[in-house]
């Protein structure tokens, strides 16, 4: 019996493997192994399977990123007292499986005429032969090939609680989060959506999405009596924790958005959300009815959010990656977290792009009528690559100025 494991390229035992499958083609391809060694570096690739069998190693491959439809199978290796025994089909469905799971449409792949049973075991599996690509074209040894994945969408919640649980654990002793000056009084709201709210001394306030609960208390202490609710059973047991702690007005309940009337039976005079909220939502029409039944008549929507056109570039800024309209859900999985990058964490997330029109359309049709509109060239968070602080609170993406919306707050009231 084997086993197969997904880790990342930073894997030991993926490390050795690598040796032995570089070892393996510069005997196969001799001096032409230095022109397709530059090709086969491990920096960006994160996602890895390691084959054992008693523990110990015995096969490889590995994916990245090619284009936002496509992910490259990289250093496929099986050992070789370990071959024609299934296993190199076994790690192939595997990397495919991950592949659908991350939501990208297809496979492709280099392989080499001094690899013959390399070739047998795509053509068998449903790869089709294609004109060599980029570094390969003109390569007389070089074949590649393509196939379409079979499209799976995992089960969003399941897969996001487990992300966020994760990230609480890491975002409670950040510094992004700064949770010694937040428990000596320091508010965690901006002056955004400060200015939205307004007096809120004595106000219900419903707070959808709210992590663990800074934001939350924070608006207690200004005099609300709040509710919390948070899809991350963790989150919500660290927010619980935290109100006790500050003695603030306030409670939690973990449940997801679209879940929430089925177990709370109250009205509120504001229902507020702010920053990196609808992304993890698939159907803003839903989203905007549980607004409409937790307001009351007149009640107000306060709603702070990312911009759309920020969500539209790849992790970089420098090409645009994603559609700017709602889409298949985007699933990926990434390393570290934005409160901390070097965190020793690895998660998997599945979030939608949501347009402007689709946000203002849901609430307008769900019975709330917008009452301001703001966009901002700034975020007052330093939660993306490559930014500068123009200001106290204020970051721009360094090359892109303030040429793009980073930001945007609207109020909606319940009519």
């Amino acid at each position: 019996m084997y086993i197969l494991k997904r880790t990342t390229a930073t894997d030991s035992d993926f490390e050795m493997l690598i040796q032995q499958l570089d070892a393996d083609l510069a005997v196969r391809n001799g001096e032409e192994q230095a022109f397709f060694s530059q090709f086969n570096h491990l920096n960006n690739i994160k996602h890895v399977i390691v084959a054992y069998q008693d523990n110990k190693p015995i096969g490889c491959g590995a994916i990245k990123t090619y284009d936002a439809d496509t992910m490259e199978v990289k250093r496929m290796f099986i050992i070789p007292e370990m071959r024609r025994q299934g296993i190199g089909l076994q790690l192939l469905m595997e990397l495919e499986k991950w592949t659908s799971e991350l939501g990208y449409a297809y496979t492709q792949l280099e392989t080499g005429t001094m690899q013959p049973e390399a070739i047998r075991l795509y053509e068998k599996n449903g790869y089709t032969r294609i004109p060599n690509y980029d570094q390969y074209v003109g390569i007389e040894n070089s074949v590649c090939f393509k196939k379409k994945m079979m499209k799976t969408n995992p089960d969003y919640l399941q897969v996001n609680k487990e992300s966020w649980n994760k990230r609480t654990a890491v975002h409670i002793d950040s510094d992004f989060y700064n949770q010694a000056a937040f428990l000596q009084g320091e508010t965690s709201l901006n002056n955004v959506e400060l200015e939205l709210l307004g007096d809120i001394k004595g106000k219900k306030i419903l707070h959808l999405q709210c992590h663990f609960g800074q934001d939350t208390i924070s608006l207690a202490r200004l005099g609300a009596q709040v509710t919390g609710v948070d899809l991350s059973d963790k989150a919500v047991e660290v927010a619980t924790e935290l109100a006790t702690k500050t003695g603030a007005d306030a409670t939690f309940i973990a449940s997801d958005v679209y879940e929430l009337p089925n177990v709370l039976n109250e009205q509120f005079d504001i229902v507020f959300t702010s920053y990196g909220t609808i992304g993890w939502l698939p159907d803003l029409d839903k989203w905007a009815k549980v607004i409409s039944t937790f307001l009351k008549p007149q009640g107000r929507l306060v709603f702070v959010e990312f911009h759309p056109v920020v969500w539209m570039f790849d992790d970089d800024f420098q090409k645009v990656g994603y559609n700017y309209f709602k889409d298949e859900p985007i699933i990926e999985t990434t390393e570290g977290t934005y409160a901390d990058r070097e965190a020793d964490l690895q998660v998997t997330s599945v979030t939608w792009n949501h347009s402007l029109s689709e946000v203002m359309t849901s609430l307008l049709q769900n019975g709330l009528s917008i009452a301001s509109f703001s966009e901002y060239d700034y975020s007052p968070y330093n939660c993306f690559n490559h930014t500068i602080q123009i200001e106290e609170k204020k970051f721009r993406i360094k090359h892109l100025g303030n040429n793009i919306p980073m930001l945007y707050a609207l109020e909606a009231v319940k009519r």
